[in-house]
């Protein structure tokens, strides 16, 4: 999945593969349920870092297509300063990866994605903020709604290969 925003910042998330490669011991068990996550970061500003980070479940991975959606639907309140405890924020297990709506003008919105722990630390400055500022950064995306479904149906192919083990 690759969101682009109007200002040339983008983010781009894809799972690459489980974290253990060992058949679950039991339905739902978490250890055979983590996936690592391939992320490419570009700021408005041109700064630009990747990282891999087992840092979703394969449910926790599915709601993000979900979100996306909701999102374009108008369904995810506008939140103009999410905390970490922001019940509008989307988070997960891992607080590497966050999601937030900043706007919504018409068919325009802004996404934010918050990053934190290991998703930023090769970003260009990383190690200025607080080591455990969840989702204290993130990176506008001023995106359409299209954008935003044609994402969620892209991501949800992304993790075809990866069910519920």
């Amino acid at each position: 999945m690759l969101l682009t925003s109007s200002d040339g910042a983008s983010v781009e998330l894809r799972p690459t593969r489980y974290q253990y490669t060992a058949a679950p011991s039991e339905p739902g068990d978490w250890d055979a349920n983590w996936l690592e996550i391939h992320g490419r970061v570009r700021t408005e500003a041109g700064e630009s870092w990747k990282f891999d980070d087992p840092c979703l479940t394969t449910w926790e991975a599915r709601e993000i297509g979900d979100w996306l959606r909701a999102a374009a639907d108008g369904r995810v309140p506008v939140i103009e300063a999410p905390t970490e405890d922001s019940e509008e924020l989307l988070t997960f297990t891992e607080p590497d990866l966050g999601f937030s709506v900043g706007a919504r003008e018409g068919d325009s919105l802004v996404v934010r994605v918050h990053l934190s722990l290991e998703s930023v630390a090769d970003r260009p400055g990383a190690g200025e903020e607080a080591p455990y500022d969840f989702y204290g950064y993130s990176v506008p995306l001023r995106v359409g709604r299209e954008e935003l479904l044609a994402a969620a149906q892209a991501w949800d192919e992304d993790n075809r290969p990866f069910p519920e083990r």
